[in-house]
């Protein structure tokens, strides 16, 4: 329907149509409330499950080989960021910046898992558009960062190879495609599989009717920023990469802290 209503508004520009068949809020008006379903239903992570979260794969980065700990990395750093899969996985050591007096990232592209090749732009963004992430003010995810290139440089080194991507979550163990002309990133099932693996390990229960992956984190973070009255919409709008619309309606849940705290405080 969404693209049917984009050809027929190109027909009106063209003067071919004088009005759009397909209207504004078309599923509301085609369907009754009772028809939609309540869609997916993400993991929402409390403050002491991500605190848990963050030793356990820290614990098992460290103890990992170099092509295993890739994975784990990626989950520690979007514990901080909250970055769609597809802009995690594309993620460049040259991104890194100091930004406001924080390290940060400033990121401009995507990753298509179907294509698998970069988008060349974020989503819903015009090609050389970027935008500035979340400050980072933990200083040992970005000693990690920084040590973990000094390490897959080696690593690549001793196979004759080259990161020519500069893609900090490299595949490593896909030496097909480090030797070519397009190098592979972690995949988004790895990264998700992982994270549940490693919530296993750390003892945290996924919800009831709820799916555990990365975007959970993004929802988490989403939730933090949204109920932190110090901190205004628009900038937390920015970082994530949301309008306030989408952010204030699909990912701003009250989390879990928040609505134990006004159960408690209501009386009557």
């Amino acid at each position: 329907m969404a693209h049917f209503r984009t050809f027929f508004t190109f027909l009106i520009d063209k003067a071919v149509l004088a009005v759009n068949p397909i209207p504004k809020g078309y599923l509301k008006l085609f369907f009754k409330q009772s028809d939609f379903s309540t869609g997916r239903k993400w993991h929402l992570f409390s403050k002491d499950e991500i605190s848990v979260l963050r030793e356990e794969l820290l614990k098992e980065y460290k103890g990992a080989t170099i092509a295993n700990s890739v994975s784990r990395l990626a989950l520690i750093v979007d514990t901080y960021l909250g970055l769609r899969p597809e802009e995690l996985q594309v993620l460049k050591f040259d991104q890194l910046v100091e930004y406001e007096g924080s390290y940060t990232f400033k990121i401009d592209d995507s990753w298509s898992e179907k294509e698998k090749k970069p988008n060349g732009s974020l989503k819903d963004r015009p090609k050389g558009a970027y935008r500035y992430c979340l400050p980072i003010k933990n200083t040992e995810v970005i000693d990690l960062i920084k040590d973990f290139q000094i390490k897959q440089k080696k690593y690549l080194d001793e196979y004759g190879l080259k990161n020519t991507s500069g893609y900090i979550f490299l595949n490593l163990h896909n030496y097909k495609s480090i030797s070519s002309n397009n190098q592979l990133p972690v995949t988004q099932k790895s990264l998700n599989e992982k994270l549940k693996a490693v919530c296993k390990n750390a003892g945290i229960e996924k919800q009831k009717d709820t799916v555990l992956a990365l975007y959970s984190l993004r929802v988490y973070l989403s939730s933090l920023l949204g109920n932190d009255n110090r901190i205004s919409n628009m900038y937390a709008c920015q970082r994530m990469g949301n309008t306030i619309q989408v952010f204030l309606s699909t990912y701003v849940k009250e989390n879990r802290e928040s609505y134990k705290e006004n159960s408690q405080l209501w009386n009557c």
